[in-house]
């Protein structure tokens, strides 16, 4: 007998009344019995790799969709035969009544998010092609040239921060399906 969480459940906006009530799926999650993830109309597949002792914290890795050789996801109702492993693993953790996907991003440190957000506002209040508009796009540049290098925000000028976004997920069962429709 699987346990299950006692999550509140909402009626919500959803492309199948089938999805959402599959992603109100109440299982905890157990390694070796797989998770569906529900968006508007397709499933993603995962492997469930490790679950924490309190079942809050999980690792997934993504499935890859194995169709029939004459079948692709491309085509109507086109469900899987089996799933290879894609070593491609991310955490989700439980929160606040719903799983999250967790992410550490880098982000600018407050003095600096407030150099550029002021920089940013002198260049969009003043009027295109004056001198003001010049000096502060002048300034924005160079501002940007200095916060960023090869495309990526400088180490120093940076911290790390974890980000959580919800994930429409069930436990206990595996499934893929792709909605050519769209």
């Amino acid at each position: 007998m699987n346990a299950i969480v006692n999550k509140p459940i909402k009626l919500s906006q959803s492309g199948s009344f089938i999805n959402w009530m599959q992603s109100h799926n109440q299982t905890l999650p157990e390694v070796g019995k797989g998770a569906t993830q529900y968006m508007w109309s397709d499933r993603y597949a995962y492997f469930v790799n490790k679950v924490s002792a309190d079942y809050k914290r999980v690792t997934l890795e993504t499935a890859d969709p194995v169709y029939h050789s004459n079948d692709n996801k491309y085509t109507m109702e086109a469900y899987p035969v089996s799933y290879n492993r894609t070593g491609k693993e991310f955490e989700v953790v439980y929160r606040h009544g719903s799983w999250k996907i967790e992410e550490e991003v880098k982000v600018f440190k407050p003095e600096i998010k407030k150099m550029l957000d002021n920089a940013w506002n002198a260049l969009i209040k003043s009027n295109r092609g004056t001198e003001e508009w010049k000096a502060a796009r002048e300034k924005m540049d160079a501002l940007e040239a200095w916060v960023y290098k090869n495309g990526e925000k400088r180490e120093s000028l940076t911290k790390t921060k974890k980000e959580y976004s919800k994930i429409n997920i069930g436990f206990g069962v595996m499934k893929a399906y792709y909605d050519p429709s769209f």
